[in-house]
């Protein structure tokens, strides 16, 4: 999948959402890091609970060409985050 929107759409004091839509169906994983903590791997946005400097994740499927919102919490307010996010393929591979 590819992503086709990507974009901030709301953000509070602890929050941050983001606007995201792909070319086809698939499941959408978000991280959220300091800027200071450098990029996460595929495998750390995926499961983020294995990455210590993830500070907040959401993920859910994307239907093609939907519109999806994804909400981002925990964050401290006055402080500096990259979001990061990976779109995995939502169909099994046919053999």
């Amino acid at each position: 999948p590819v992503f086709t929107t990507f974009a901030t759409n709301t953000i509070t004091h602890n929050t941050v959402s983001v606007n995201v839509a792909t070319d086809e169906n698939a499941r959408i994983f978000c991280v959220a890091r300091l800027t200071s903590s450098g990029a996460p791997t595929i495998a750390n946005v995926k499961t983020p609970g294995n990455d210590a400097l993830n500070v907040a994740s959401a993920s859910n499927t994307v239907y093609q060409t939907a519109l999806r919102t994804l909400t981002l919490s925990g964050l401290a307010q006055s402080t500096s985050y990259n979001v990061y996010c990976v779109a995995e393929d939502s169909q099994p591979t046919l053999n």
